[in-house]
């Protein structure tokens, strides 16, 4: 899964949604090798309805659901940085502790699972776009 990840992180040069479908699927791909998942059924980019979520929209994105049969059993939150690491280092906390409280009221049983893939090396970009240095 390493090589995969490193390989969709130097070929992008986006965030865009190729990058996170190719992530999605190494991560499903991943997944399955475990013990008790292979049967599992895998789907991406799913919109859940959450419509005891407190604030916001009544539906929620997340990147793999998986389920026995109907039942939906564990959702997956991928988190891949692809720039500017430092300035949004707060903001990705403060996004995981929305992200549980969107999902736990509406699914209390569902197992919530991160992977996060943190490159060694992150551009830092200007407001015009421009590469202002390399975050290591």
């Amino acid at each position: 899964m390493e090589n995969s990840i490193k390989k969709i992180y130097g070929n992008s040069n986006t965030k865009g949604r190729k990058r996170q479908d190719d992530i999605n699927q190494e991560v499903i791909n991943y997944i399955k090798t475990q013990e008790g998942y292979n049967e599992l059924i895998f789907e991406k980019e799913l919109k859940l309805k959450t419509p005891n979520a407190v604030g916001g929209k009544q539906t929620f994105k997340v990147d793999i659901a998986i389920y026995d049969g109907d039942k939906l059993i564990e959702v997956i939150l991928n988190k891949a940085p692809f720039s500017n690491l430092k300035q949004n280092e707060s903001n990705s906390i403060g996004s995981r502790v929305n992200e549980v409280f969107r999902l736990v009221n509406d699914f209390p049983n569902v197992k919530i699972t991160w992977f996060t893939f943190s490159p060694n090396q992150t551009p830092y970009f200007k407001k015009d776009s421009l590469v202002k240095n390399i975050e290591i």
